[in-house]
């Protein structure tokens, strides 16, 4: 095999000195273990069950993980990222014996940054580990959701198909803070109901806000300040919509509504 395919391994050698796979099947862990240390050199942990996983993943804190999607690979992911754990937005990527479209829809919405069929080649394995390491992708801190921006979703070509599309007429930064507003705006509808990732997600918006136009950014902070005095708890439903109000319909003059 030609050296082309390694010109990416210096930069891998720091992204990945921990990984963790996911697998109840012993013989083909060990072979993707073998695979992982020609890419880079790294320390592989195993674990056969999604269970066991996520408690290994909290005591080695792992900067990728390799789930297999038959052992409830969807299940684990959804964990993590839900989670507190360090490595809750650890590159993740679905092992699965063949990937079709609706393994490919559950492994996206369960917060997997990729989908690989296997058994892999190290040059397919090579080429989806320099895809969650190597390329920048949005991270999505909703209520419904959480982990890497699923419009960045790929899985070759059968995923080409399944990507969302931003809209032509906003820039990528328009598109940006038009999301999170949008996503604040859901997750303040769910305080009560979720009230753990209901927070989380605000106060992710607002820190993608605070970087906005001046007018935005002062009203995200002011927001954010009040996030941190107000006894949630005892927020009444019109108090929160009111305080959301204040900082979307602003923007909806300028152009940049929080609708979806």
């Amino acid at each position: 095999m030609s050296g082309a395919p390694f010109k990416a391994q210096p930069r891998l050698k720091l992204l990945m000195q921990r990984v963790l796979i996911v697998d109840p099947s012993a013989a083909p862990a060990r072979a993707l273990s073998d695979l992982l240390r020609q890419i880079a050199p790294c320390q592989v942990w195993t674990a056969p069950s999604a269970g066991i996983g996520f408690e290994l993943a909290g005591r080695i804190d792992p900067h990728l993980v390799l789930a297999d999607q038959a052992t409830d690979g969807a299940g684990f992911t959804r964990a993590l990222r839900a989670g507190d754990l360090n490595c809750r937005q650890a590159a993740v990527i679905m092992l699965c014996a063949e990937i079709t479209a609706g393994g490919l829809i559950a492994a996206r919405d369960a917060g997997a940054n990729e989908i690989l069929a296997r058994p892999c080649t190290l040059e397919s394995l090579l080429g989806r580990i320099e895809a969650v390491l190597l390329r920048d992708r949005d991270w999505i801190e909703a209520v419904s959701y959480i982990g890497p921006d699923r419009r960045q979703f790929n899985a070759g070509e059968l995923g080409a198909g399944a990507k969302r599309r931003r809209d032509g007429s906003l820039s990528a930064d328009a598109a940006r803070i038009q999301q999170a507003l949008h996503i604040l705006a859901a997750s303040a509808r769910l305080l009560h109901s979720e009230p753990r990732q209901a927070m989380r997600s605000m106060l992710a918006q607002t820190a993608i806000l605070k970087s906005a136009e001046p007018s935005l950014a002062a009203r995200a902070t002011a927001f954010e300040e009040w996030l941190a005095t107000a006894e949630l708890a005892a927020v009444r439903r019109l108090e929160i919509d009111s305080q959301v109000r204040r900082l979307t319909e602003p923007s909806a003059r300028d152009g940049t509504s929080a609708a979806a």
